[in-house]
């Protein structure tokens, strides 16, 4: 298994291989959530488990932040790019997952609504 530094997950898009996390792509049809510093809700909860290296938190549901490439607007909406990252949806681009963009928190990070 590849190892990826947690620091690497930060504000990014997560699916799922098998019964392990990665950073998602715009390849990937499934969409878990997203690396979370402080998501409201923690499932399958094990203290030792969430402090182990291997485990990330991950958000999925509700306001969540994640990175994007600044060219993302509020009252739009979002998708996974290849890195894990948000860039804006287009109605032509069919059907793609896709997430409601809230505000702008800063130059690279977006408020989204994951439902």
């Amino acid at each position: 298994d590849e190892t990826i530094p947690i620091k690497d997950y930060e504000y990014k898009f997560i699916t799922l291989i098998d019964d392990k996390v990665k950073i998602a792509s715009n390849e990937d049809d499934y969409i878990l959530g997203v690396y979370s510093l402080k998501p409201g809700i923690i499932g399958n909860y094990n203290l030792d488990e969430l402090n182990d290296k291997k485990n990330i938190q991950v958000g999925l549901l509700g306001r969540l932040v994640v990175i994007d490439n600044n060219t993302c607007k509020s009252n739009s909406y979002c998708k996974v790019d290849k890195d894990g990252y948000a860039i804006p949806y287009n109605k032509s681009d069919g059907d793609v997952p896709h997430y409601r963009v809230m505000k702008r928190i800063d130059n690279n990070k977006i408020l989204i609504m994951f439902k």
